[in-house]
């Protein structure tokens, strides 16, 4: 009797799998948001469908290209560098900046519900988050044929122009820009709020297995091909290097890194960096080469990890405590986040999220 019971345990075992629907990979790569966007899906769905739901991303995320792009004025659309990574024509944003000083305007639900969580996080972290940086960030254009150095003189002309108090939001989608001269720059948050949108739209087709690769902003759902949590790994913070340093779990979360690494130039032998204090209009100097942030809202992770770095340990992990008590747009009441704090001595400070567990693969780097 029992040899018979356990033949048809094992026969219901084999028929369970052998019912359950084969997994096939879509993927998609475009150019949108001045990066580089990958998504990979992993359904039972018709190709018909996936080919859909891809479709749908691609036209979601032209559209917020569309809304959010800082660089649609004449100047950024004459750098060679941005082709092809640019919207030919002015964004919302940008319409917006021409308004400053002059009257409100009406913007789109999806820029207002950014604004509101940007300014929410400014408050959250006494500017080192700051919509406002546009005009530090025009005067440096690091990244783009034309950076270079400022004079003390110009920055300290715009320092003026940074103040995100001076973002007024109206009801009605209202936004006015107090000051003239005044620019939005939400390229420390669009990304993130871009990859929690198209995430939303795959769960909605009942998709739960998916990979978003936006220029290095990513959020896993679900398992991986093999049947797997997704792993992400993080980078060599140090320049020139290219190996990764850090492997980890990554489930129903997005990952998100801001460093001094990427986009820089050297002048006198002096590197400049791309992350500011709008205090101060220079780039901020302190003893952390990276942080890396892990969140259930891509939108938050990419706020935090440039927070992180203007606010370096002690006053990031208060504001992780703050958090818990805040009730965002879109993003709700997050989960506490995890951090990661990569140093110039190589050391690595993890903290936050408790539940995270990570693996360091090179010998060079070492848990504080």
């Amino acid at each position: 009797m029992l040899k018979h019971l356990k033949f048809f345990f094992f026969f219901l075992v084999l028929l369970i799998f052998s019912c359950t629907p084969a997994r096939t990979e879509y993927s998609k790569t475009w150019l949108s948001l001045g990066t580089v966007c990958r998504v990979r899906i992993l359904t039972s769905e018709p190709k018909k469908k996936a080919e859909e739901v891809l479709e749908k991303m691609y036209e979601t995320l032209l559209r917020l290209d569309s809304i959010f792009n800082a660089n649609t004025d004449k100047l950024s659309a004459e750098n060679n560098n941005l082709k092809g990574l640019i919207n030919t024509g002015e964004s919302e944003l940008e319409r917006l900046n021409k308004a400053a000083g002059l009257s409100p305007i009406e913007v789109s639900p999806e820029l207002y519900e950014l604004l509101q969580i940007s300014l929410m996080m400014a408050e959250l972290t006494d500017g080192a988050f700051n919509p406002a940086i546009g005009p530090l960030v025009k005067l440096w254009n690091i990244g783009f044929e034309n950076e270079a150095v400022p004079s003390p003189d110009d920055i300290k002309k715009v320092l003026p122009l940074l103040d995100y108090k001076d973002v007024i939001l109206g009801a009605g989608n209202k936004v006015f820009l107090q000051k003239e001269g005044m620019r939005l720059d939400l390229g420390g948050i669009a990304k993130g709020y871009a990859a929690d949108k198209i995430a939303k739209i795959i769960l909605d087709y009942g998709i739960k297995d998916f990979l978003i690769d936006l220029g290095g902003n990513i959020l896993a759902s679900g398992k991986n091909p093999s049947g797997k949590t997704w792993k992400a790994a993080l980078r060599n913070p140090i320049i020139g290097k290219n190996n990764s340093v850090v492997v980890m779990d990554l489930q129903d979360a997005s990952l998100v890194t801001s460093g001094n690494y990427e986009r820089f130039i050297k002048k006198d032998g002096v590197l400049y960096h791309h992350i500011f204090d709008s205090k101060t209009g220079y780039p901020v100097q302190n003893d952390l080469n990276a942080v890396s942030i892990m969140s259930e809202s891509s939108a938050l992770a990419d706020a935090l990890s440039t927070s992180g770095y203007v606010l370096a340990e002690g006053k990031t992990r208060a504001l992780l405590q703050k958090l818990a008590a805040e009730e965002f747009p879109l993003i709700g009441r997050p989960k506490m986040p995890a951090c990661f704090l990569f140093y110039k001595d190589n050391s690595i400070s993890v903290f936050g999220n408790d539940e995270i567990s990570v693996e360091i693969i090179d010998k060079d780097f070492f848990i504080r």
